[in-house]
């Protein structure tokens, strides 16, 4: 019997893996139907060597989600006893044993990735106590909604917006919560979870791209902002999460560079004497995205209750 515990490793190129000996990893070459490479694992598009529900030639929109619904319909079949699902990037990790009290990513050369290892005891222990293991929040100096329209296609968090509202509205109000007033978000799609919070959250994350996908001519855009059912799923992540009541167990991420290329650390006294003036930074922040988000809400009640007289 082999381990309880999956992690899917999305890969698209071939990359340094870390130890594969106690059987959690499972490297998986995301997009595998858009490249002509063979990365000898695990693809998207394939169960035991034969064609499987998948949803690899939309990698290039999907991203490392392409995984993530292949784990959804396929890892069962593969694992039968499977009871715990996570999915990592070839060069993202969580770190159980080293944390950043001043921002969540560690930065490391990527040859140390051969010795990563998954503190399997530590991973056990949260889940057991019905927590989700993800990536430390992110903050944003404003509200969600309006950082992603700034950085990406706003017509697609619109479109967003509005299939929440007409076709899961149980999740409208949290939406407002989280994206509209709120500034945080979880970063990269990582997570680990129990198998029926996995297969809870495909069903609803998958359900809301797929309708997502009709309104928007996301094959036309330039490369980067075509991969936007990744980042849509970055700030829906934390909607799901809120709205179900789940309990989280933040780990700072390791982000393994080129090898001649780690960005330098702050040093332990420079970042003691930045800590308080974030503080500030962040309150004043926050006091900010409060007061800009409540004037935006207000403004769209305003235009409903009085724009027909």
């Amino acid at each position: 019997m082999g381990s309880p515990l999956k992690i899917l490793l999305c890969c698209h190129k071939p990359s340094t893996l870390p130890p594969l000996d106690d059987d959690i990893f499972l490297p998986i070459h995301a997009g595998k139907s858009l490249s002509d490479k063979d990365l000898h694992m695990q693809c998207d598009n394939e169960l035991n060597g034969q064609p499987c529900d998948n949803i690899s030639d939309k990698n290039c929109g999907y991203s490392e989600l392409t995984a993530m619904y292949w784990a959804w319909k396929n890892i069962r079949r593969a694992y039968p006893d499977v009871k715990y699902v996570g999915l990592f990037h070839y060069r993202r990790f969580l770190s159980f044993h080293e944390s950043r009290p001043f921002g969540f990513m560690i930065f490391r050369p990527e040859r140390e990735i051969q010795s990563y290892r998954v503190d399997a005891e530590k991973v056990m222990r949260d889940l057991e106590a019905g927590k989700i293991i993800v990536p430390c929040i992110s903050h944003e100096p404003e509200p969600i909604a309006l950082g992603y329209c700034r950085s990406h296609m706003s017509e697609d968090y619109r479109a967003t917006m509005k299939v929440v509202e007409e076709k899961f509205p149980d999740y409208f109000g949290e939406f407002v919560n989280s994206l509209e007033l709120g500034n945080e978000y979880l970063l990269a799609n990582m997570f680990i979870m129990k198998y029926d919070d996995f297969t809870a959250y495909s069903e609803w994350l998958f359900g809301v791209l797929s309708e997502v996908e009709k309104f928007i001519p996301w094959r036309s855009y330039d490369p980067y902002q075509r991969r936007v059912f990744g980042f849509l799923s970055e700030r829906l992540f934390i909607v799901w999460l809120r709205k179900n009541g789940k309990k989280l167990k933040q780990y700072n991420m390791y982000m393994y560079m080129d090898n001649d290329y780690v960005p330098q650390e702050k040093s332990l006294l420079k970042r003691t004497i930045e800590f308080p003036l974030r503080l500030v930074e962040r309150a004043i922040d926050n006091t900010v995205t409060w007061l800009y988000a409540f004037r935006r809400r207000f403004a769209a009640m305003a235009k409903g209750t009085f724009g027909n007289k």
